[in-house]
């Protein structure tokens, strides 16, 4: 439970009209000057209690706690104080009275204040914040507060990374499947039915390659365990727009690879790549 503070502003900072209205009963029993209570909690982080707390150690602050007991230190910093205050003063008259009842000097750490997630200053009435018997108010010290927004940014940075690589893996998706299609459509099934390129589109299973000629550019292609080193190089050479009669030929880890052979019988494995030369 929170710990109640009573501190008012006092008679003498009031205007003469409201002191009168405080004295002046009538008969609904209603003072036009109302008090509030305004509950303060501390955020902090592992950095904070390493460093700011030991730099700014007062030991009439802390008493019976020594510097390095982080039990007792972190039960203080969690300690909850309501300070009780008329509606119409400042957060940050409100604030002062916490930091001074509390563990550390809150007002030297320049805090950030936030209620109900939204910001507010110290110079905002507590009557603008509504109609309310009670607010909460979190304290972010500065450099908590700044640690916290470039952790928010940095994740923030990370799923629109995330985001973009689900993007691009999904055009590489396509752009196999639309290989992988047009592969099946280039082959003869009845005359060529050993080039597996038409189960290749139906296998449950694919294998994605990359196939890189000399410049540097790459053609993307799916197959299957099935499928030939010759229906690859047939499907290549069309993607690629070779001129018809190119002797192509495929190498993987500086091996030539045997046309008659299938991917199953090599040790091509999915996202491997192939390099491609031509006469």
């Amino acid at each position: 439970r929170a710990q109640i503070h009573q501190w008012d502003t006092g008679m003498q900072d009031l205007d003469p009209s409201l002191q009168a209205a405080m004295f002046n009963s009538d008969t609904s029993g209603v003072s036009l000057l109302e008090k509030v209570q305004v509950e303060f909690q501390l955020v902090y982080d592992a950095e904070f209690l390493s460093i700011d707390v030991p730099a700014t150690w007062n030991p009439k602050r802390w008493p019976r706690v020594k510097p390095g007991d982080q039990d007792k230190i972190t039960k203080k910093l969690n300690n909850r104080i309501a300070v009780v205050i008329f509606s119409n003063d400042t957060v940050g008259r409100a604030l002062q009275a916490f930091s001074d009842n509390f563990a550390i000097d809150v007002m030297a750490t320049d805090p950030v204040l936030k209620h109900n997630s939204m910001r507010i200053f110290l110079t905002s009435k507590l009557s603008s914040l509504g109609n309310l018997p009670v607010f909460y108010v979190k304290v972010f010290p500065r450099s908590v507060f700044n640690r916290m927004m470039e952790k928010d940014h940095m994740a923030r940075q990370r799923q629109d990374m995330e985001l973009e690589q689900a993007e691009r893996d999904l055009e590489l998706v396509h752009r196999l499947r639309q290989n992988a299609g047009e592969a099946s459509e280039s082959v003869d099934t009845t005359d060529n039915a050993d080039y597996g390129l038409a189960e290749s589109a139906s296998a449950p299973v694919g294998i994605r390659i990359k196939i890189r000629d000399s410049q540097g550019k790459d053609v993307l292609l799916m197959v299957a365990p099935t499928t030939t080193v010759q229906s690859i190089i047939d499907n290549y050479c069309k993607i690629a727009g070779l001129p018809a009669g190119a002797q192509v030929s495929l190498e993987f880890d500086d091996e030539k690879l045997n046309p008659k052979a299938t991917v199953g019988e090599t040790d091509i494995e999915d996202d491997d790549m192939l390099s491609a030369s031509w006469k």
